[in-house]
């Protein structure tokens, strides 16, 4: 039979399903950002994924600052704040970030690419 004394909290449950999605939106998100600036996809095709992220972001940050603000734990507050903060920094630097380094080595491999090749006749 079931022990009386156990019960289900639905708030402990409700957060870990809340923290399992929000985190796989961050994987899914990052990983469609990352396709789509190192395949040079215009930054129209980029802003719904970083809304995407920066709206996650926002919902982690909430989730994340509630409790110790409620509580008065300013510092742990300020602590918890510190990953969601940097994720929507990411959001928002990354893609340009990604497709200047992609454009970058193109065009040093480019001007390399001539040099490789007329040492090789020698």
């Amino acid at each position: 039979m079931s022990d009386p004394q156990v019960r289900i909290d639905p708030a402990r449950w409700g957060t870990a399903i809340m923290a399992v999605v929000v985190g796989l939106t961050f994987v899914f998100g990052f990983g469609n950002v990352l396709d789509l600036a190192l395949r040079e996809a215009p930054m129209v095709q980029l802003r719904p994924a970083r809304r995407l992220l920066v709206f996650a972001s926002l919902v982690t940050l909430a989730l994340n600052v509630a409790e110790p603000l409620i509580s008065g734990h300013i510092g742990r507050a300020l602590f918890d704040a510190v990953g969601p903060l940097l994720l929507i920094g990411w959001a928002e630097v990354g893609p340009g970030l990604l497709q200047a380094i992609h454009a970058t080595s193109d065009q040093a491999y480019k001007q390399i690419l001539p040099v490789a090749q007329n040492s090789r006749r020698w």
